[in-house]
């Protein structure tokens, strides 16, 4: 399951993120890194993602959120 398939208001893990290096690292530094538990806010108009970690929200266009892998919160 990605960050694009999750529903709205469920807490999920971050895995390894799918995407190029830069990406990835960008998103690190924005608090998206692997372990970190994160939430779908709600879906943007073009079909991104807004997601909060922590205090922390980030909007995501689809591609990057097809590319973050996550699993439920056990």
């Amino acid at each position: 399951m990605t960050l694009l398939d999750a529903s709205p208001g469920v807490a999920l893990v971050l895995r390894r993120p799918d995407l190029p290096p830069a990406v990835g690292r960008r998103l690190a530094e924005l608090g998206l890194r692997p372990g970190a538990v994160a939430t779908v806010l709600r879906r943007t108009v073009r079909g991104g993602r807004l997601v909060a970690v922590g205090d922390v929200r980030v909007a995501l266009s689809r591609s990057v959120a097809a590319g973050c892998p996550v699993e439920l919160l056990p």
